[in-house]
Formats: C-alpha cells, sequence, structure tokens
C-alpha cells in the first residue's frame, strides 16, 4: 500500500510540474500514454486483461475505459 502512495504521489507531481503551456499541448494519446495508464497500473488494474476494455459502450455511452470485476462493468 505504501508503495501505491508513493507512485502515485510521483505520478501527480509529474503533472504537477508540467507548465502550464505544456499540459495544454497534451493531446488524449499523450494524456493517455503518460499518465491515465500509469494512474490505472498504480490501483491495480491491468489495461490487458479482461478485466479493462477499451472504448467499449457503457450506461448508454461510450466509453474510453470500462472496469470489470467477474465480467460485470463495475465503473
Amino acid at each position: 500500500m505504501e508503495n501505491q502512495k508513493e507512485q502515485l504521489s510521483k505520478l501527480i507531481g509529474r503533472y504537477e510540474v508540467l507548465p502550464a503551456a505544456e499540459r495544454k499541448k497534451y493531446n488524449e494519446a499523450n494524456t493517455r500514454k503518460n499518465f491515465i495508464l500509469s494512474l490505472f497500473e498504480i490501483l491495480g488494474w491491468d489495461r490487458r486483461s479482461e478485466d479493462v476494455s477499451e472504448e467499449e459502450r457503457a450506461s448508454g455511452k461510450r466509453v474510453d475505459y470500462a472496469f470489470k470485476i467477474n465480467g460485470i462493468t463495475i465503473f
């Protein structure tokens, strides 16, 4: 658990040190690659597993990621 807190703190720190102009340059793909996928990993979700699916319909909308437990979308 402590390791997760440290990893999360480092990830947040990487974002916070980005100048505002640099943040504005981030597109969806770069944000995903540099921050979002790392966050999922820190939280224990393996995006390559069946528990995480990309670009799926959930709750009547198209979502970037759906997270599942026992095949049921949780969020």
